[in-house]
């Protein structure tokens, strides 16, 4: 033992050696090699990293350091080394968003990056939203908000994440019909189907390429408002898939059939009782609602009797009561619109003869020559027509009243006929 020395023990830590770094290192490396020298002392190899703690008292006591040196012993077991202290931790993104199902990995920036003595721990604010493991991997689990907090000691950053449902996108869209027919005034509600049943979104608009002829709302539900077609369209929000449905309103009133011939009111495209329009139909009394088996003077319901005109009136026109909605017998001022208004040729539709009357917008209608029936006997039918109107003559005893007639060669419109005759009834309505 050298002079002036004193048994000592390691620090407690330490061990029989202590690794020992920087400016210490090399002054200790220093002192060893000249103290070896002069006191015929063991010396150390050139790269050890341990120094034996002996020999390190002997060295710092010889050169007059012992008290710092063996306080830093003390303190850490080495000397000559500070801690680079952790400043602050913080995440690329202070926000994310992710679908249930998702996970994602957060990635901590530390600074300074060489920091040591610190250990991150990782927190969730609701583990069922979202939850965190010990290395910063977020799994989501149900939709809501949690926020994400990695610290280390005193420091910390936090991440907000949202989760949301998973977007299942719309692969189709189908309606209950591509073709639909409808009456004047009809209404029906389409019904679309969104696939897949589980579509994230699976609203939809709606839209008419003619809503004068047919309106849709929001909803889906049509409204035929003129005669025509229109292409109704169903428009998904997510994905734009679309499907159709062709709408065309027929001009029908109460399920028969008009023609808008460009004149004050609508023709029916049949007479009352025929299910074409090349069909003469049934025969009526003037003032007189039903059909009968014999036309004479003796039961004649009007015949001799005064009258009003009977235009609308379901006790005597016989379109009103047969026919209903707002289908009547044409007055003799509407007959009248169609002679003169309109142009007439005589032609056949399926061999029957009769006039095609076009109207000054270009429609047409076919009135058959059908003919009268008198008693029980028809007369004429295929060369002579004989339309009812709803106007009498009162000029003639109430015995007669206004109506149409035709044949080949003339048309025009002859008051004076007995009303108890058998006649054919083209309907009009507004």
């Amino acid at each position: 033992m050298l002079y002036g020395t004193r048994r000592l023990s390691p620090p407690k830590g330490a061990g029989r050696h202590l690794r020992i770094t920087g400016v210490w290192r090399y002054l200790l490396e220093r002192m060893a090699a000249r103290l070896s020298i002069m006191y015929n002392l063991p010396r150390l190899p050139g790269k050890q990293k341990f120094l034996n703690f002996y020999e390190i008292v002997i060295v710092c006591r010889l050169s007059g350091c012992f008290g710092d040196m063996y306080c830093g012993l003390q303190a850490g077991g080495t000397t000559g080394t500070r801690k680079t202290v952790l400043e602050s931790l913080s995440f690329e993104q202070t926000e994310l968003e992710l679908n249930v199902g998702d996970v994602h990995f957060l990635e901590v920036i530390v600074s300074p990056s060489d920091a040591e003595g610190y250990t991150l721990q990782w927190e969730s604010s609701d583990e069922a939203v979202a939850s965190v493991s010990d290395d910063g991997e977020v799994t989501a689990l149900s939709a809501g908000t949690a926020d994400i907090t990695v610290s280390g000691g005193e420091i910390s950053a936090t991440c907000a994440v949202t989760v949301k449902e998973p977007v299942i996108p719309v692969e189709s869209v189908s309606l209950d019909v591509q073709q639909l027919e409808l009456d004047l005034g009809e209404t029906y509600a389409l019904q679309a189907t969104v696939l897949p049943e589980n579509a994230t979104d699976k609203t939809v608009t709606w839209t008419s390429s003619a809503p004068e002829t047919v309106s849709v709302d929001e909803n889906g539900t049509l409204e035929s408002i003129s005669a025509g077609s229109a292409t109704i369209t169903v428009t998904t929000t997510n994905g734009g898939k679309t499907a159709e449905c062709v709408v065309t309103v027929v001009p029908e009133i109460n399920g028969h059939e008009y023609v808008d011939l460009g004149l004050s009111v609508k023709w029916a495209t049949c007479n009352i009782g025929a299910e074409n329009p090349w069909d003469y139909g049934d025969y009526f009394a003037w003032g007189e609602t039903e059909p009968k088996d014999e036309y004479l003077p003796e039961n004649s319901v009007t015949y001799e009797v005064e009258m009003p005109d009977i235009s609308g009136d379901p006790e005597y026109d016989a379109a009103q009561a047969g026919w209903g909605s707002t289908w009547r017998m044409p007055t003799g001022t509407e007959m009248n619109g169609l002679i003169n208004e309109c142009d007439w040729e005589w032609t056949t539709e399926h061999k029957i003869y009769g006039y095609m009357i076009t109207g000054p917008n270009g429609n047409s209608i076919f009135m058959p020559a059908g003919g009268w029936i008198y008693a029980t006997m028809p007369y004429y039918e295929g060369s002579f027509g004989c339309y009812w109107t709803s106007t009498p003559n009162d000029e003639s005893d109430f015995q007669n009243a206004y109506y149409l007639t035709f044949y080949r060669s003339s048309y025009g419109y002859a008051g004076e006929r007995d009303r108890y005759n058998g006649y054919n009834i083209r309907p009009v309505s507004e």
